[in-house]
Order: structure tokens, then sequence, then C-alpha cells
């Protein structure tokens, strides 16, 4: 009878698996423990006794042995930093650790060669707004484009494919009618060029349409694929002229048009695309403020690509008796880097508390999240204020913060006044524990490690 084999020890990138874990439960509350795998590349063999596991040749470095097959633990979702570790829905696995993709466009434009003639009529430039990019054009023709707009998508990322969704457009410009079309890229698609027939006018335009995919474990590339055409729409007059493109790497995101009673000329304005990767560590809680353990606890925790943006707190007879925790969505990384996490609106949660009383909006200023929360507390949370901070990433990833501004002050003066807390080095807040009865009895903050890569 073969001797029972004994338990593995955890791999070295069970530490990663660990760090991750907030974001590959998508709750930041769970703990991930390190299954019985051989280490990456050892051979699949325990060291204390020599017996094989899972017996076969050595796994490359950055592979470990699962289930008899060599698997890529560092860009696994469903095997994230070891043997089992499944990253939560919408998490890619970068480096070995569980985190979101996001992409974004640098601030600097650049632009194409125009069609058409660019020295009459009157130069307007629309834009898609921060966060879209140029999906489509629509157009009105008859043996010229009499009108064009602009149609708009907001890009996102799912895993480390670039996901598109529907944005806005940008209106038509020009005064006289035709026929009217939409130039749409396929799915998946954006905008790198235009190609068609001009003279005087514009008289035909299509699109030059190239799909998106992101490569590496961070900092994350950003590769075009093979550029198709869409369309023509107008008329086959005028000269056929060269594709005017985007740069390499950059994507349209605006729409230059010369207009007088029509399309006279038309460029595109186009930007570099920027992907990066979000990765949050472990969740940690904050000493609550307030009266102890009475009430029943809530755990306000933001989603995975989401930080802690303001509380919308409730105040009656000096207490604060109400919160709403509100998060906001990391959206790009703003400026060339150091960077500045640009963060958009999402979802609050529920009023925890009551839900009557004054209402006072602990809101932190635009790129700013919050980074500490201070007030008073005696008889449950008297009073309560929030510290925010604009956070920049470093060129490793590193997250630390800016000049510090604190928000409006909910409550009355009862009690007495509370340490301030902030999260630790290197971490941002992603939420917050309630303790609530017929007031808010305690409050604290949930800190997490916070890295872009």
């Amino acid at each position: 009878m073969n001797p029972p084999r004994r338990r593995p020890r955890a791999p070295r990138l069970a530490l990663l698996a660990v760090l991750a874990s907030s974001a590959c439960g998508g709750s930041g509350e769970t703990t991930s423990t390190a299954p019985d795998v051989p280490l990456v590349g050892d051979g699949g063999a325990d060291a204390s006794d020599g017996a094989p596991i899972d017996a076969g040749p050595p796994c490359a470095t950055g592979q470990a042995r699962c289930g008899g097959t060599c698997i890529p633990v560092t860009s696994d979702p469903m095997n994230c930093g070891a043997c089992g570790v499944a990253c939560g829905a919408g998490l890619g696995c970068f480096g070995g650790a569980c985190g979101i993709a996001r992409v974004g466009l640098d601030a600097t434009r650049s632009l194409t060669a125009a069609y058409g003639n660019e020295m009459i009529g009157a130069n307007i430039l629309d834009s898609c707004l921060p966060g879209e990019v140029l999906t489509g054009l629509q157009v009105e023709y008859r043996d010229f484009i009499t009108r064009l707009g602009g149609v708009c998508s907001v890009l996102d990322a799912n895993e480390r494919r670039v996901a598109l969704t529907e944005g806005h457009t940008t209106g038509l410009r020009g005064q006289q009618g035709g026929t009217a079309a939409t130039l749409q890229c396929p799915a998946g698609m954006v905008v790198v060029g235009l190609e068609g027939r001009a003279g005087l006018r514009v008289n035909q335009l299509s699109l030059r349409c190239a799909p998106v995919t992101l490569t590496g474990d961070g900092p994350l590339t950003v590769t075009f694929g093979t550029a198709s055409t869409v369309g023509p729409a107008g008329a086959a007059v005028g000269e056929m002229r060269a594709p005017a493109l985007c740069p390499p790497g950059q994507v349209a995101s605006s729409v230059y048009v010369h207009v007088r009673d029509a399309i006279d000329g038309v460029s595109l304005g186009c930007k570099t695309m920027r992907a990066f990767a979000l990765v949050r560590g472990a969740a940690e809680d904050r000493p609550m403020r307030g009266n102890g353990e009475v009430g029943t606890l809530v755990r306000d925790v933001c989603p995975d690509g989401q930080v802690f943006t303001g509380v919308r707190a409730r105040v009656s007879g000096g207490q604060v008796v109400g919160t709403q925790v509100q998060c906001g969505r990391v959206v790009y990384l703003a400026g060339m880097g150091p960077w500045n996490l640009a963060v958009g609106a999402a979802a609050p949660f529920e009023e925890r508390g009551a839900t009557s009383g004054t209402l006072t909006n602990l809101a932190c200023r635009e790129r700013s999240i919050v980074a500490g929360a201070s007030g008073r507390a005696g008889a449950g949370v008297t009073g309560l204020q929030l510290r925010c901070a604009e956070p920049a990433v470093s060129e490793t990833g590193a997250v630390s913060f800016l000049a510090t501004t604190d928000t409006a002050y909910a409550g009355g003066t009862g009690g007495e006044a509370v340490t301030p807390d902030a999260c630790p080095a290197g971490s941002v807040a992603i939420g917050a524990n309630v303790r609530t009865s017929t007031r808010v009895e305690s409050f604290g903050l949930i800190c997490a490690p916070f890295t872009a890569r």
C-alpha cells in the first residue's frame, strides 16, 4: 500500500492570492486559502518527502500544474496566483492577482489629414465625452455630404477585453438634408481613420475600424488589430483620397468639421489609449467610533474598481441618525504619470438607519476620494466629517495622496471629539462599517491596499 501523501507547502504565489482576495471575491470580505498545489515550475514534487504530485514535466515559469495541466497562474482568472483561485465576474488576473482592467485616453489630441477643403467654412470640433471614443458617424448626403455628426461609445473593459456601450451623439453639423445613413463600427471596434472621395466638398466617406485587445500583467499594453472598412456613404464622385489614419496607438474621439451649407472638410481628433489594472488587496476594518457594539452592523463595501467618495448623512436632534455610503467608479488615469485617478459616478448604497431628518451631503469634490474620518461621539454618533484627498498613482502603481480637504460637517456639538482616523499609507477607503438602531450608533472606515498596474 502506498503511504499517504503529505500536504505540500503553500506555493509562493499564495500571498498574491490572499492580497487579492477582496477583488477575487467581489466583496472585499472573503479570504482565500492557498490550495494544495506544487510550487510554480518545480516539477510537482513535495521537497519534504519527494512524493510526486501530478507527475509530469516541469511547468514553465509563471505556470503551475493544476489537475495535470500547466496553467498560467499569472494570467488565468480561474487559477489566479494558485490553482483553483477564481476571480470574480468581470475581473482579470494580472501578475497573479485579481483586478479590474480600465481603459482611458490621454489629454493630448492630434488631428488626421483633412478630407475636402479645410480653408473655407466654420471650423467646429465636436468631441466625445470623457471616457468615450468614436465608434461611428451619422451622415446625410446627395452628391456630397450635407450633414455629419459623431457617434460615441463609453469605453470600458471586461477582464482583458475592451467593452463598448452606447454613449452619446455629437449632433449633426450642416444645413442641407438628403439621404440619411449611419456608418457604425462592428461590436468591439473603434474608429481609427477615414477614407473616401472629396473635391471642393466631401462627397463620400467610409470609416476605418479596428478591434482592441489588452495584453500584459501591468502595465497593460493596448494593441489594435487589423483595420476593416465600413461604408461607403455618399456619392461616387470627386477624387478618391488616401486613408487619413490616427497615429499608431491612437483612437478617434472627436470630429473636426469645416462647414458652410454642407460639409466642406472633415478630420478626426485622435488620442492615445491607455490601459491599466486596478488591484485591490484585503480589506481592513478601521476602529469604529461611537457607541460600542450597540445596533445592527452593516458593511457597505464599494464594488471592485470603485472607491469611497462620500456620505449622505441625516441629522435630527443633534444626532446623526442615518447614512448612505457613496462610491465612485475609477474610469481612467488622468495625465502622463504620476497620474491622478479620475473618478466618475456610481450607484449609492441604501440608506442606513433613519430616512428622515436634515440631509447633509458629505461629498468629496471631483477627483478626490475619502481618506479619513472624524467627528463627535457620545450616546451614538453626534457628528461626522470626512477628510478627502486627491489620489496620485506613481509610475510603479503605488497610491499616495495630494493635498487634503474636509467635507461639510453633519451633526451637533454633543459628546466628545473623536480622534481622526485615516487609511494606512498605500491604502484607500473602499467603504464603511455602520451600526444603527434609531440612530447611527457607530461609524468606521473600511480600507484596502490599492495599486494600479
